[in-house]
């Protein structure tokens, strides 16, 4: 976190306008909306294979799924059990399980070409 800059415009604006040096920029965050982030060209790991990531609460798992299945998302948490063959009968999308340790980190790889 860059002291100077914290310190000159407070943690309220720093927290809605924050700086980093990650392979994404903050673009836009909406209240329980959505988070937009576009692609860092500065970042030194080199720029990812996306211009934009939209991150967005969905919280009801109907919505959740139907919104995947849809294409209108590309990918979703928390797929309760009884709806992966859902997903997996669906040829665009797929089921990956990973281990939960209580915080969802969202990483990109930029060293991975797109798929």
């Amino acid at each position: 976190m860059p002291k100077k800059y914290l310190e000159s415009v407070g943690a309220d604006t720093f927290n809605a306008k924050p700086v980093g040096t990650g392979p994404l920029r903050l673009a836009s965050w909406v209240k329980d909306d959505r988070a937009v982030f576009d692609a860092n060209p500065d970042y030194w790991g080199g720029r990812i294979d996306a211009d934009r990531v939209v991150l967005r609460p969905i919280v009801e798992t109907a919505p959740r799924v139907a919104a995947l299945l849809k294409g209108e998302v590309d990918i979703i948490t928390q797929l309760p059990p009884d709806q992966a063959e859902r997903v997996t009968g669906n040829a665009a999308t797929r089921v990956t399980g990973a281990l939960y340790a209580g915080l969802y980190v969202f990483g990109v790889n930029s060293k991975r070409p797109a798929a």
